[in-house]
């Protein structure tokens, strides 16, 4: 979808990557065009939905290794829940030092809106480091959800070994 609302059909090419642009060609044409997260909306792909965000702040390459996070100028997120939170999945990609090359650090981002503005929140998934390091990523979740006992009694108790999927599951009953 694009910033004038409209839609197109075709066939899409694009790597989860903040820096890769979505190749687009419409139904019936041969060229392709290039799109960044600034120049559409979104996109939907089968029954995947992918969102536009904007200045996002996310665990990667840095953070397991000194503990600082990453800022995202632009990014596509997979729409995993459109409710009170909207929860979107988001890769960076970066260098991992200790294996010697570029690696995937997924995290889900969660947006919440109060008063007009936009809320984000990251936590990380299945990226290599220390428990520590999820235990430090924990405390933005409280916060966040700082109205809502019930889901930061499930961050206290979910350790690295744990389904994060429960807590997900928690935070789209929330109306």
């Amino acid at each position: 979808m694009l910033f004038d609302s409209s839609s197109k059909t075709g066939e899409l090419k694009w790597f989860p990557n903040p820096e890769e642009k979505l190749e687009f060609r419409e139904d019936g044409l041969k060229e392709r065009k290039k799109y960044s997260p600034v120049d559409v909306l979104g996109f939907q792909s089968g029954k995947s939905q992918f969102v536009s965000l904007h200045n996002l702040t996310v665990y990667a390459a840095n953070y397991a290794l000194t503990g600082k996070t990453t800022d995202i100028r632009h990014a596509f997120g997979e729409l995993l829940n459109n409710g009170k939170f909207k929860i979107y999945f988001v890769v960076e990609m970066g260098y991992d030092a200790i294996a010697g090359g570029l690696q995937a650090y997924p995290n889900y981002i969660f947006e919440k809106i109060e008063n007009g503005t936009h809320y984000y929140v990251a936590f990380p998934v299945d990226i290599r480091m220390r428990e520590k390091r999820y235990e430090q990523a924990k405390n933005a979740l409280y916060d966040f959800f700082k109205d809502f006992p019930d889901i930061n009694e499930k961050i206290k108790a979910w350790h690295r070994r744990d389904d994060f999927a429960d807590i997900i599951d928690l935070v789209k009953e929330k109306k």
